[in-house]
C-alpha cells in the first residue's frame, strides 16, 4: 500500500504526490503547514493547499516517506470546504515592481499562497528582483514574465541564431524570438544589420552566454540553398526543410547557411554553388599531372572530393605518374571514370616514396614498418624502443602503417644482437673497460680478476654496447673492488721516503676574530672550525700540508707526530707506524700490500717480493750479485742490470705476442710490448760498439781530407 495527496485546485504548478504507507494518516483531506517537502519525483507539497489523500495498492519502487502527521491538518469538510479548501482562479505572475517614492523603502506582496511578502529595501526609482506575487500591495510600473510554475517564475525561452554566410559563429539570446524561430525565414538584427540570421529555438539544457539582441527586420533572399563538402568533422547545417541537421564528415549536402564546422585538426570547406531542387549540382573536376607533362584529365567522379585543398596526390588506375584534383571551372563533356588505387601526402612524397621495413629476428611474423630514415641501417639489425632486435629493409611503398622509430643501438646481425653483453670497468679506473661476450651472468654487480692480468679488478655489469668486444677467461672472483684490490696487490718489501711532508699549525685567534676558520688536514680533507665570541685568545693546534695560509696570527713548525705511516700488510690487516717521520727519513724495510698514506707526500723503493713462511712475510735477502761477464756482454752505454732488464722484458713481450698470434690471448698492455721491442733494439745499436778499438785516421793520396769508412775514427 502507498499514500496518494491529490491536489483539491487543478491548477498549474499543483501535482499529485506519492508517499510510502504511513499508518498514523488516514484517508481524507488535509492541508499541509510545515517546511519545504518533496516527495520522489522532486514535485513539492505546496503550504496551505488541500490535498485529498488515499490509500492505494501496488506501490511503485523508490518512494519516500510523507511528510510528518504534525504538519498536516485534518478538513472535516473536505475539497468542498470552500473557505479553507477554496481555489484561485487568477494565476500567480511572476512579476516586478519598481520603488517609485523618494525614499528607500520595502515593496510588499501577497505571494502565490496568499502570504503577504516583502522585498528587500529599495532605492528611489529602483526595480525589485522578480517574484511569484499574486497581487502587489505596494510598488508602481509592474512588469509580468509569465505565469509561475508553483512558486517559480518561468524561465525565458533561448534561441540560437546561425549566419548564413558564416561570417558569425553561432550565439545564444533569451531575447524573446518566438515569431522568427523555426520558420526558415531569414531576419536581421541592429547589431548586425549586413547578415542574415536564421532563428532557432534551443531546447537543449545549455543556453551558454546568451547576449540581447533587436530584431530589424526580415530578410530577404539571403539565405540561399548552397551545395557544400566538408572533408572531415562534426557538421550543423540546415537542410531543404529548415531543419537543423548534425551530421559528421566525410559529407557533400546542400544547406540554407553556411556549416558550422567542429574539427580536432581542422577541415576543409568546399563550396559547389546553388541547389538546384534542394540536390548539389554535378561538379567536375580537374586532375593535373604532378610533373606537368601529361595533359589534364576530367572527370565527375566523386571519389577525388577527399583530396580537394589539401594538397594530396594519388595514383590511378591505367597511369604511373601521380595527380592532384581540383575543381573545374570548365563543362566536363569529355569526362572519363578514373579509379583512385594509392595516395600521398603531397607530389614529392608520389614520386618517390621510400620506407622501411623491420622484421622481428625473433619472430619473423612480427613486422613493423616506418617513414623514419634508416637508410644507415638498411640491412643490419637495431634496438629501439619496442623491444626486440629487428632487422632493417629498404620498402618503396606507402607503408601500410606507420611508427616512429629511434635508434637505440645497432648490430650487424640478428646473432650478435641476441648476445648478451657484459662491461668489465677496471676497479682503479686505470685501464680502458673490456666488453665481451662470456656468459658472466653469475659475477653482474661483483668483481673478478682475468687469467692474463690477474693484477687487475674488473667490476661486472651487463651492458648492450658491442664495439670490440672480445673473450676473457675468468680467473678469480671477488664480492667487492675493496677486497679484490687488497688480495692482488703483490706482497712487497719497501722502504718510503718522506718527501712532502704535513707540518704543526698553531694559530692563535684574536679576542676581535668571530666566525669560521678553514684548513685542510693531511688526508687533503677541508676542516671548518666555528670560533664564537670569546674574551681570553683562543689556539687552534692541527697537523695539514705546507703552505696554508690564515689572515690571523700562525705559527709553522716541523713535527714528526704529523707523519706516521700506514699501510695494509701482506694479511690484508690495516697497520701504522709507532713513530712518526721527519723530511727525506726513510722507513725501515716493510712488508706491504699498499700504502695508505697520501699522494705525492712520500717515495717509494720496491726491494722485490717478500717471503712466506707460515703465513709470517719478511723481506727477502739480497744476494750479492757476482757475474762472470763474457765478451760483447756488458755494453759501453749501460750497466749489466740495465741490459739484463731491457732483454728479459723484451723476451716477455714476444711471448705475449706469440700468445696473441696463436692462440688468440690478448694482452691487457699492448702498448709495452713496442716500448721494450724499441728500447732493445736501441740497446742492441749501442752494443755493436767495441769500446778497445783502437781509431787511426785515414787518407788517400787524391783527398788530404779525412775519409769515412767503416770503424774508423774518422765515423766516430
Amino acid at each position: 500500500m502507498y499514500l496518494v495527496f491529490i491536489p483539491c485546485c487543478n491548477l498549474p504548478g499543483y501535482f499529485t504526490l506519492s508517499f510510502t504507507f504511513d499508518p498514523l494518516i488516514l484517508a481524507g483531506t488535509y492541508t499541509y503547514a510545515g517546511p519545504p517537502f518533496a516527495d520522489s519525483s522532486g514535485d513539492q507539497i505546496i503550504v496551505g493547499t488541500c490535498y485529498h489523500v488515499v490509500v492505494q495498492n501496488n506501490p511503485p519502487l523508490g518512494l519516500t516517506p510523507p511528510p510528518n502527521i504534525s504538519t498536516l491538518t485534518l478538513i472535516s469538510g473536505g475539497c468542498a470546504d470552500l473557505d479553507l479548501c477554496g481555489c484561485v482562479t487568477e494565476p500567480c505572475l511572476c512579476s516586478r515592481a519598481t520603488n517609485l517614492k523618494l525614499i528607500t523603502t520595502q515593496l510588499r506582496y501577497i505571494d502565490c499562497y496568499g502570504v503577504q511578502q516583502v522585498t528587500p529595501l529599495l532605492a528611489p526609482f529602483e526595480t525589485s528582483e522578480k517574484y511569484c506575487v499574486r497581487q502587489w500591495v505596494t510598488g508602481e510600473n509592474i512588469e509580468n514574465f509569465g505565469t509561475c510554475l508553483g512558486d517559480e517564475c518561468p524561465s525565458p525561452s533561448c534561441y540560437t541564431l546561425y549566419s548564413c554566410d558564416g561570417s558569425e559563429i553561432p550565439f545564444n539570446t533569451l531575447t524573446d524570438l518566438s515569431l522568427y524561430s523555426d520558420t526558415g525565414v531569414p531576419i536581421t538584427l541592429t547589431e548586425y544589420p549586413d547578415v542574415c540570421f536564421l532563428v532557432y529555438e534551443n531546447t537543449s539544457a545549455d543556453c551558454l552566454d546568451p547576449i540581447v539582441v533587436t530584431f530589424a527586420a526580415m530578410g530577404v533572399r539571403c539565405c540561399a540553398s548552397t551545395c557544400y563538402y566538408v572533408n572531415t568533422g562534426s557538421i550543423t547545417y540546415v537542410d531543404a526543410d529548415g531543419l537543423i541537421v548534425d551530421a559528421i564528415g566525410p559529407l557533400k549536402f546542400c544547406s540554407d547557411i553556411y556549416p558550422v564546422v567542429d574539427a580536432l585538426n581542422g577541415s576543409i570547406v568546399t563550396e559547389f554553388g546553388s541547389c538546384i531542387d534542394d540536390l548539389c549540382p554535378q561538379s567536375c573536376y580537374v586532375l593535373t599531372d604532378c610533373d606537368g607533362l601529361a595533359d589534364p584529365i576530367y572527370t565527375t567522379s566523386e571519389s577525388v572530393l577527399p583530396f580537394l585543398g589539401t594538397g594530396a596526390a594519388f595514383h590511378i588506375n591505367g597511369y604511373t605518374n601521380c595527380w592532384t584534383v581540383d575543381i573545374s571551372e570548365k563543362d566536363c563533356e569529355c569526362a572519363i571514370s578514373i579509379v583512385i588505387t594509392t595516395t600521398y601526402i603531397d607530389c614529392e612524397t608520389c614520386a618517390g616514396y621510400t620506407s622501411y621495413k623491420l622484421t622481428d629476428c625473433a619472430n619473423s611474423a612480427n613486422v613493423m614498418y616506418t617513414s623514419t630514415d634508416l637508410s644507415l641501417y638498411v640491412g643490419q639489425v637495431i634496438e629501439q624502443d619496442c623491444p626486440g632486435c629487428w632487422f632493417v629493409e629498404e620498402f618503396f611503398l606507402q607503408p601500410p602503417s606507420n611508427t616512429a622509430i629511434v635508434v637505440n643501438n645497432t648490430f650487424v646481425n640478428c646473432a650478435t644482437c641476441e648476445q648478451i653483453y657484459y662491461l668489465l670497468t677496471d676497479c682503479d679506473e686505470a685501464e680502458p673497460n673490456i666488453i665481451t661476450t662470456t656468459d658472466l651472468s653469475l659475477n653482474v654487480g661483483g668483481v673478478i680478476t682475468l687469467d692474463w692480468c690477474p693484477e687487475t679488478c674488473w667490476e661486472v655489469s651487463e651492458t648492450r654496447d658491442h664495439t670490440n668486444s672480445t673473450v676473457i677467461f675468468l680467473k678469480d672472483e671477488y664480492v667487492t673492488c675493496e677486497e679484490c684490490l687488497i688480495d692482488v696487490l703483490p706482497c712487497t718489501c719497501q722502504t718510503a721516503t718522506l718527501i712532502n711532508p704535513c707540518v704543526s699549525y698553531s694559530i692563535t685567534v684574536p679576542i676581535t676574530f668571530v666566525g669560521t676558520i678553514t684548513y685542510i688536514d693531511c688526508i687533503g680533507n677541508i676542516r671548518n672550525v666555528e670560533v664564537p665570541v670569546h674574551r681570553d685568545p683562543i689556539n687552534i693546534s692541527f697537523c695539514g700540508p705546507q703552505n696554508q695560509q690564515f689572515g690571523i696570527p700562525y705559527t709553522v713548525t716541523d713535527n714528526a707526530n704529523c707523519n706516521f705511516l700506514s699501510w695494509i700488510d701482506c694479511n690484508g690487516d690495516e697497520q701504522n707506524s709507532r713513530s712518526g717521520m721527519l723530511l727525506n727519513e726513510i722507513s725501515p724495510k716493510t712488508c706491504v700490500k699498499k700504502w695508505l698514506m697520501p699522494e705525492d707526500q712520500y717515495e717509494y723503493i720496491i726491494y722485490g717480493d717478500c717471503t712466506n713462511v707460515d703465513n709470517i712475510f719478511n723481506c727477502p735477502i739480497v744476494p750479492e750479485i757476482v757475474r762472470t761477464v763474457r765478451p760483447g756482454y756488458n755494453t759501453p752505454t749501460c750497466t749489466i742490470d740495465h741490459y739484463e732488464r731491457i732483454a728479459c722484458s723484451f723476451a716477455d713481450a714476444m711471448y705475449s705476442n706469440a700468445l696473441e698470434k696463436r692462440y688468440g690471448i690478448t694482452s691487457c698492455c699492448p702498448e709495452d710490448r713496442e716500448k721494450w721491442e724499441l728500447k732493445y733494439e736501441i740497446i742492441e745499436f749501442a752494443a755493436l760498439v767495441d769500446p778497445n778499438y783502437i781509431c787511426t785516421p785515414v787518407s788517400t793520396c787524391c783527398d788530404p781530407l779525412p775519409s769515412p769508412s767503416p770503424r774508423s775514427c774518422n765515423n766516430q
